[in-house]
């Protein structure tokens, strides 16, 4: 009989795609179904009707303990052990179109599920704008974190643009721990931060801006995005250079950047959008382009791209 120290640990698979996890899990990370683990180890005993193993109660936080109508935003842990990279199933990028042709070809097919992206932008040049229509485009619970327009000036400009929404939620806040507490309980799934050097972390010395603070924020909201599959737009604002206000470190931590600039067409109402180089599920160099008028950034070229790509 084998050394009982050399037993293996009990794996859990879910009952409706077999996919195995190292741990419990309330819902599982291969099809994303809540509830029904089955043990596959030898010597453990059989799961519960709630799909838990007798004696295992749902951790504080769990993903099977939010409730409501909506699945919205679900808090997902860490596996605590290595799993072979076999058992790891091959899934698509979750990909969400934003309505912009443009800008989901820059971003190689729309926003990703638990990314963020970094917009660098100068003032004036409409990454508000911008950054509403993406939110309206999605069609899903949203926030629009504004920490450096009022909520009634954010507003404003949504109702000028037609990008007012019930899903569509403004919040005037600074503080970084207070914004991430109103996006999981609200449960959104989208989170626009505006902007990166206007929001601090409380517990974090340095006001806000400063090298420090943007480097954390960034790692925060970077971890949240992972932690429950929401996307992230975070706005950055640019120096004289054109470089990106703040650490060279948040260029790496974030998934995409990208940045809006004025072109020289359209009566000076051309905007440019670029991918800097940092693209982890698309291309790095895609360019979109829009015309910006009073009732928002509008498409100049329909499928998403200039001929002067081509």
């Amino acid at each position: 009989m084998p050394d009982a120290r050399f037993r293996r640990a009990p794996r859990y698979a879910c009952v409706g795609c077999g996919h195995v996890h190292a741990t419990w899990q309330g819902r599982c990370s291969g099809c994303n179904k809540q509830g029904g683990m089955t043990v596959v180890s030898n010597g453990v005993p059989e799961p519960t009707p709630s799909g838990r193993p007798p004696g295992v109660d749902a951790p504080e936080g769990a993903p099977g303990t939010l409730e409501g109508p909506d699945d919205g935003v679900l808090l997902q842990g860490d596996d605590d052990e290595p799993v072979p990279i076999s058992a790891v199933p091959k899934k698509a990028l979750e990909r969400y179109l934003t309505g912009l042709g443009p800008l989901d070809h820059v971003l190689g097919g729309g926003l990703v599920a638990a990314s963020v992206v970094l917009l660098a932008s100068t003032r004036g040049v409409g990454k508000t704008t911008l950054s509403l229509q993406v939110l309206r485009g999605l069609g899903l619970r949203s926030m629009y974190v504004t920490a450096e327009e009022t909520r009634d000036q954010v507003s404003m400009t949504a109702h000028r643009i037609g990008a007012v929404s019930d899903d569509l939620y403004i919040l005037a806040k600074h503080d970084l721990g207070g914004i991430l507490d109103k996006a999981q309980k609200y449960r959104m799934r989208a989170l626009v931060v505006d902007s990166i050097q206007r929001v601090s972390c409380s517990d974090v010395d340095g006001r806000p801006g400063t090298p420090t603070q943007v480097k954390e924020c960034t790692l925060r909201l970077v971890r949240y995005a992972k932690r429950t599959r929401s996307m992230i737009w975070v706005i950055g604002h640019v120096t004289s250079d054109g470089e990106v206000a703040g650490p060279t470190t948040i260029e790496h931590d974030v998934d995409v950047l990208i940045e809006l600039v004025q072109g020289q067409g359209k009566q000076g109402r051309e905007r440019i959008l670029r991918a800097l180089g940092k693209n982890r599920f698309g291309p790095a160099f895609h360019e979109g382009r829009f015309e910006l008028t009073d009732t928002g950034l509008v498409p100049v070229d329909e499928d998403g791209w200039d001929d002067a790509e081509l």
